[in-house]
């Protein structure tokens, strides 16, 4: 009888702790729904995260872009100004080579007028 009644009394103590071990059964399937969430919105944050860093590589290149859309179109306006100056200097030579000599022409004129006045008028 001893036999049974040991058996009887480890069911027991089995039952019991089986009884215990439900709260703890269960805590751990939360533990587990909790984790596989947790995982699954990491999952889903990395995932928005390369997105982002790949909006962010392409504004990059978008901005990068446009800066040397910028130089270029500066470096096509200072060619057009270097121009337009090499005109402008040209024109300015030009006019003071012509008023040079104008002035010299001027000059001639009236020492002309000067030598005429002085020859017929003494």
């Amino acid at each position: 009888m001893t036999i049974i009644k040991d058996a009887i009394d480890h069911l027991t103590a089995v039952e019991d702790l089986l009884i215990k071990l439900g709260p703890i059964e269960d805590a751990c399937e939360k533990a587990a729904e909790e984790l596989e969430a947790t995982e699954l919105a990491l999952k889903e944050t990395k995932k928005e995260l390369a997105d982002a860093n790949s909006g962010l590589t392409k504004m990059h290149l978008k901005n990068l872009r446009d800066y040397e859309e910028s130089i270029f179109d500066k470096s096509q306006q200072a060619k057009v100004l270097d121009a337009k100056i090499a005109t402008a200097q040209t024109q300015l030579d030009t006019l003071s080579i012509e008023i040079n000599s104008a002035a010299t022409r001027h000059q001639q004129i009236e020492d002309s007028i000067t030598s005429l006045r002085k020859l017929h008028f003494g």
